[in-house]
């Protein structure tokens, strides 16, 4: 039988191994896409290692019970399974616990940085109460992802993406990386679509402070990008085409009743949002 401190113990040790693997994948795709994307052939034997460690992650992922409080909820199952706690990891733990084109509903305020979501095409959507899955409302159950300037809130890797409902906040990229609050990146013609999403207050001393967008097909409605920050262009939005164009043309960018207030390029070019064509094949 195992003494309670050898419990507590064991559980300590599993997340702070969930969250290096966390980390460590969001470091992967972010050294693969500087300088174009031209890593990602060479590192092909990664992704045969990916499995093994999203397996190993599954492992450690344990639902909440009856009575267990946090401050950020999670489930991918419309409330049948419940992540709970006062981390971004809770999200985490629902994405990785969905499946191909699930909703993971999210409530309550989630601190921290690092989400990555690659293994599945979703939709994040906030606006949600602990205690009713059913309707979301966000002025009345606001969902705000705060990074406490930790790290970048969000990665979308090769992937379609829905995210609604939600606040985007206080994301900081690290040296020399793209996309303060979300980045998003694919080789093909993925869609992302943000609708009632707030970006606020994120910084990157590169490109893109709120939201960097390379090679997705995105569209925005009701999006408010709000007082975010990049040294280079693109204070609130950078969007960039794939190196060379898929049958000539770029993905393409909707923007419907959004808008872009006090953000800034301090060195660079547009405050606002900045976009990049690339190159024609």
């Amino acid at each position: 039988m195992l003494e309670d401190f050898q419990v507590l113990a064991f559980v300590k040790t599993c997340f702070i191994f969930r969250k290096c693997l966390i980390r460590l994948f969001a470091h992967v795709i972010a050294e693969l896409t500087r300088n174009g994307g031209i890593m990602f052939r060479k590192a092909l034997p990664f992704f045969f290692v990916t499995p093994l460690m999203l397996f190993v992650y599954l492992l450690m992922l344990t639902p909440v019970q009856a009575g267990d409080v946090g401050t950020c909820s999670a489930t991918p199952d419309d409330g049948t399974t419940v992540f709970a706690g006062d981390t971004l990891s809770v999200v985490q733990q629902a994405i990785l616990s969905g499946t191909e084109g699930a909703t993971i509903k999210v409530a309550g305020t989630c601190r921290g940085s690092g989400l990555v979501i690659y293994a599945n095409s979703i939709t994040l959507r906030g606006g949600y109460a602990s205690d009713n899955w059913t309707i979301s409302n966000p002025d009345v159950s606001p969902t705000i992802l705060d990074a406490n300037r930790e790290g970048r809130v969000m990665d979308v890797f090769q992937h379609d993406i829905v995210i609604e409902n939600l606040t985007i906040m206080n994301g900081l990229a690290s040296e020399g990386d793209r996309g303060g609050g979300i980045r998003l990146f694919s080789f093909e013609h993925h869609q992302a679509l943000l609708r009632n999403v707030v970006i606020k207050d994120n910084e990157t001393n590169q490109i893109g402070g709120g939201l960097y967008s390379r090679g997705m097909e995105l569209s925005m409605e009701n999006v408010v990008f709000s007082n975010n920050s990049a040294r280079a262009s693109g204070g609130g939005l950078y969007y960039e085409c794939n190196a060379t164009l898929v049958d000539g043309e770029c993905a393409a960018t909707q923007i419907r009743n959004s808008s872009f207030v006090g953000n800034q390029s301090t060195e660079g070019a547009s405050g606002a949002l900045y976009i990049y064509t690339g190159t024609v094949a």
